[in-house]
This record gives C-alpha cells, sequence and structure tokens, in this order.
C-alpha cells in the first residue's frame, strides 16, 4: 500500500496506528481486521510481576548472584562458560534489591549479555526480554542464543 495508490489520498503506519483516508470500504475492512489481529498480539504481552524465587528458579545450574557492586539496584547473575578467556553469560533482572520484585511496568526488561572478564570487554551484545506473560521461556532462549554467539565467537 503506497502513500498514493487507488485506495489511499496518504497513508502512514507507525507501531500498529494506522491512519488514513480511506476511498473504499473494502480496504476500510481489510485495515479493521488488521488493527484488531495487532490488538490480540497485544493481550498476549501483558505485563507481568517477577518475583526473586521465580528468577532464582530459572536459574539454578552454575548461576551466582554477583555482589558487590553498589552501581546497580537489581539483581545481576552470572554464568562462567569458558575459561580462558574467561567469558560470563550475565543476567540484569530487573529484580530491585529493596523489595525482591521486578519494578514498575515499563521502567526497563530484563537483559542478557557476555562479557570477558579476562579482557574486560563486553563479548556478545545485550538481548532484552520483556517482563510478559512466558518470560521464562523467552528468558530461556535468550541465555541459550547468548551462550550459542559466545561459543562461536570463542572457537574462531
Amino acid at each position: 500500500m503506497g502513500s498514493r495508490d487507488n485506495n489511499f489520498w496518504h497513508n502512514c503506519c507507525s507501531d500498529n496506528i494506522l491512519c488514513g483516508y480511506f476511498m473504499n470500504a473494502q480496504v476500510l475492512r481489510a485495515m479493521t481486521i488488521q488493527v484488531y489481529q495487532s490488538s490480540k498480539i497485544g493481550e498476549l504481552m501483558r505485563y507481568t510481576e517477577i518475583t526473586l524465587d521465580q528468577m532464582k528458579s530459572l536459574l539454578i545450574s552454575g548461576w551466582s548472584e554477583v555482589t558487590g557492586s553498589s552501581a546497580t539496584r537489581e539483581y545481576v547473575y552470572e554464568k562462567v562458560i569458558n575459561e580462558f578467556p574467561k567469558i560470563v553469560i550475565k543476567v540484569y533482572t530487573s529484580i530491585s534489591k529493596s523489595c525482591d520484585f521486578s519494578r514498575s511496568k515499563g521502567d526497563d526488561a530484563i537483559r542478557v549479555c557476555a562479557v570477558d572478564l579476562t579482557n574486560k570487554v563486553g563479548w556478545i551484545k545485550t538481548v532484552r526480554v520483556f517482563r510478559v506473560e512466558g518470560w521464562k521461556q523467552n528468558l530461556s532462549r535468550a541465555i541459550s542464543k547468548v551462550i550459542f554467539e559466545s561459543g562461536k565467537r570463542v572457537r574462531k
């Protein structure tokens, strides 16, 4: 759908918000269906509060809490995946240390990255995991992705 075709005088699409001057009812019906479908997707992405216990139940084997950093107000966990160079996967949980619950809706996401502690540099860019229904599966996938990408980079 171009900006100057048979159906529209003007069309813009941004963040699932559609606007335009419609010249026929068939196009209007198609656009209504598209907006309805995108709102159904939004229903699946409802904010979910996460507790520290829920996060700990997911991060069990080989994960340890990063302590000693007063710069962060959230729980951070790490897992060593390679000894030399020493590569760790870090999970920034977005769970506040003051109350053991995730921060407010929209404040921030769970982040997963890899860091080279030997050379003190970032290793794999941060992957964001939104705090929505299904966050556990999404976090597991993000961790797997970062571990896989780290492994490929170490073998080079």
